[in-house]
């Protein structure tokens, strides 16, 4: 069983390394615990909070931190095909990222560099969950051969028009072993969490990916201790977002959604520890106008280690943060046995 902190009626799960301060409180007990069984599998643990109709719990079963109940395949279905990209928090989606593209550019082409150094070849991609398309445009002019899927007919109409991609299509990712086509590498960036069965999420991809094959995921870092110490500033958990967000991932966790047997971790890291700016009193989640900034701060930052030739130490700066469960996106990169 693990041991918590709380803030503001938000338990945090803290791992056996943690550090703490003898006078920090130490809670063994949570609002209490969920046990069911449905579709054929257990849901068992402490429960962290509570948000609209939503539970989200610590679940030992999963091994990670998912809402109860999870929605249905139906709800989830109407919800990404209509609602997604639609909402306030999605609708300039494009723009915003056009505008940060030679930035995204440079984390594309490190991400493609790390692919090309395990398999030692620039081979077939299928992007999981493509969006508009921007990671597929850099891989095709980089030498990749690159696909996408989305189920968002909005954003694929976006990928074909506005950046007049053809290797895109509105697919859901289950539909992928009926294809009978695999690749050298999957790539999915911030999907994991919006997906309802995560481990049968990566039994179909293990499915699609050659022998030697590689796959990348990015899920949000939720949890970590940076937020429950903003949560002062916040005032609310603005990264629990369900049904936008079913699961939500810990550094310490991900590695234990991989089954050992089919897959090696090569890669394990996290971002730039954003949170960091609410704890300056830059609070980005109250003024939209600070989020902005705070990213263009981090840009900043990033870019002197560019102009250096310094990415090697910002990579271990990272690693540090990561080994702490520090840092906004987890990016791992496994290998198909």
């Amino acid at each position: 069983m693990r041991n918590y902190l709380k803030n503001k009626n938000i338990f945090f799960p803290i791992d056996k390394n943690f550090i703490r301060d003898k006078r920090l409180k130490i809670f063994k007990k949570t609002f209490g615990r969920i046990n069911v069984f449905a579709k054929n599998k257990r849901h068992r643990g402490n429960i962290l909070a509570s948000v609209n109709k939503f539970k989200i719990i610590d679940c030992e079963n999963c091994n990670f931190i998912h809402s109860w109940p999870i929605p249905s395949k139906q709800d989830l279905d109407n919800f990404y095909e209509k609602q997604f990209y639609e909402s306030n928090r999605k609708k300039d989606y494009f723009s915003n990222q056009k505008r940060q593209i030679k930035w995204w550019d440079k984390i594309f082409l490190n991400r493609l560099e790390k692919f090309e150094d395990i398999i030692k070849k620039k081979g077939s991609i299928i992007d999981v969950g493509c969006g508009p398309g921007f990671f597929i445009k850099t891989a095709q002019k980089n030498g990749w051969k690159a696909h996408g899927i989305d189920p968002s007919p909005s954003v694929i109409k976006i990928a074909k028009q506005k950046l007049k991609l053809k290797n895109v299509k509105i697919m859901d990712y289950q539909d992928l072993v009926y294809e009978k086509k695999k690749y050298d590498i999957i790539y999915s960036n911030g999907v994991i969490e919006h997906i309802a069965d995560p481990k049968k999420f990566l039994n179909i991809l293990y499915k699609i990916l050659k022998k030697r094959g590689i796959l990348f995921l990015s899920a949000a870092n939720d949890f970590n201790i940076f937020q429950y110490m903003s949560l002062k500033t916040t005032k609310k958990p603005w990264w629990i977002v369900p049904p936008e967000h079913i699961n939500y991932f810990r550094v310490s966790d991900i590695n234990k959604v991989f089954n050992k047997k089919k897959f090696k971790i090569k890669y394990l890291n996290t971002t730039f520890p954003i949170e960091v700016f609410l704890l300056m009193g830059d609070n980005y989640v109250k003024n939209k106008k600070l989020g902005k900034l705070s990213h263009f701060k981090r840009t900043a930052f990033e870019k002197n280690f560019e102009k250096l030739e310094m990415l090697n130490y910002r990579e271990q700066i990272y690693k540090n943060f990561s080994d702490l469960g520090l840092g906004r996106a987890i990016e791992v990169i496994v290998q198909k046995k």
